[in-house]
């Protein structure tokens, strides 16, 4: 079922895309320094360094003005301070990387077609410098380097893997982030800058090059994973995470869609409450942190809103009080939560807990 592709320029059909532009047969191999966390041998060289190019302080333009967009399109989504940004999967297929200088703090929004990993980095933990593409994977996954010293950096793992600036295990801090359609983002936010499509690379960003490689079914991998595949949901089935060490929670889009159109499931996460939304329209489940949420401790959807039982003030998907007696209040996001497929979270996170929509139902481990 799980097929082993060869890490030559069939990557471009499978979506690290920008493999050809290094124009070499064989990929360059980096230099990998011996203090590294795992054995190097776990490491596959997909491509040459730099080839996939990442982006630093990429142009932002008002939506209208990304006509290569479709509204089905997912986005990464954020909020600093005063700015509201979406950065497109469409950008992330081919750049994988982009970094953001004049945000507080210093970002890096990272995305792995891969794995379909959506996360948004603080640097501070490597100095503020840039990240790049380094063309090696773990588990499938990208990992990416510093330019301060070319530390790797695994992007699941959150944390660096090899390095001598850096010690090996140094963790990232996340930074929170919603993935949903372009067209549920420009909803909510319709002042949102997103990045353009003039970025210096010559890049049809209008066009879906991943096929059915992200078909919730389709096991078909770049590399073969260390650890067998976890069979307990399809491979590719997207899955709103939230780590702790190698355990945590795992919440399944499929089984959030049993609940309904939209949805609003409560959890533990850290021995703290929890609730999650859910959007089919919107392609969309984001986790809140309940502890500081005052009055509204208890939610449902009903009638295609979500609603607190408490005050029966009416919320967004993002975690807004539109109406009621909270109207205005934001709930608290999780930072640390993403949406992968189901394949690698399970390689990342083999102890956490899969929640399942018949609430009685959870499973841990293969």
């Amino acid at each position: 079922m799980y097929q082993h592709l060869k890490p030559l320029c069939l990557l471009f059909a499978l979506v690290l895309l920008a493999a050809c532009d290094s124009g070499n047969d064989e990929p360059d191999e980096p230099t990998l320094d011996p203090n590294c966390i795992i054995p190097t041998s776990e490491f596959a060289n997909s491509t040459a360094i730099d080839a996939i190019p990442a982006l630093t302080d990429p142009k932002f333009v008002r939506a209208e003005e990304a006509g290569y967009l479709k509204d089905r399109d997912l986005v990464l989504g954020m909020q600093n301070g005063d700015l509201t940004l979406a950065v497109p999967h469409n950008i992330l297929w081919w750049h994988e990387v982009v970094n953001l200088s004049d945000t507080s703090p210093k970002l890096a929004i990272t995305f792995c077609p891969l794995t379909g990993s959506g996360i948004i980095f603080d640097r501070a933990a490597a100095g503020n410098v840039d990240f790049g593409v380094s063309g090696l994977l773990w588990q499938n996954n990208n990992v990416m380097f510093d330019r301060g010293g070319f530390s790797l950096w695994s992007q699941m793992g959150a944390e660096v893997l090899c390095g001598e600036n850096t010690a090996p295990g140094t963790p990232l801090d996340a930074y929170p982030v919603v993935e949903m359609t372009w067209a549920g983002w420009k909803e909510l936010h319709p002042e949102t800058l997103v990045v353009g499509d003039s970025t210096g690379f010559n890049r049809n960003y209008s066009i879906d090059p991943l096929g059915d490689y992200v078909e919730p079914d389709n096991g078909t991998l770049f590399w073969p994973m260390l650890s067998p595949i976890d069979t307990r949901r399809p491979p590719k089935e997207r899955i709103l995470g939230i780590p702790v060490g190698e355990g945590g929670l795992s919440i399944p889009f499929m089984e959030l869609d049993k609940r309904g159109a939209v949805a609003a499931v409560h959890a533990e996460y850290e021995n703290t409450p929890i609730v999650v939304f859910y959007d089919r329209e919107k392609r969309a489940a984001v986790a809140f942190d309940l502890s500081g949420s005052g009055d509204a401790q208890t939610f449902d959807a009903q009638s295609g809103q979500i609603v607190d039982l408490e005050t029966n003030s009416t919320w967004r998907i993002d975690g807004m009080a539109v109406s009621g007696p909270l109207q205005g209040l934001r709930l608290t996001p999780i930072p640390e939560a993403y949406v992968s497929y189901w394949f690698s979270w399970a390689a990342f996170q083999p102890e956490a807990t899969l929640w399942l929509s018949d609430s009685s139902s959870s499973s841990t481990g293969p």
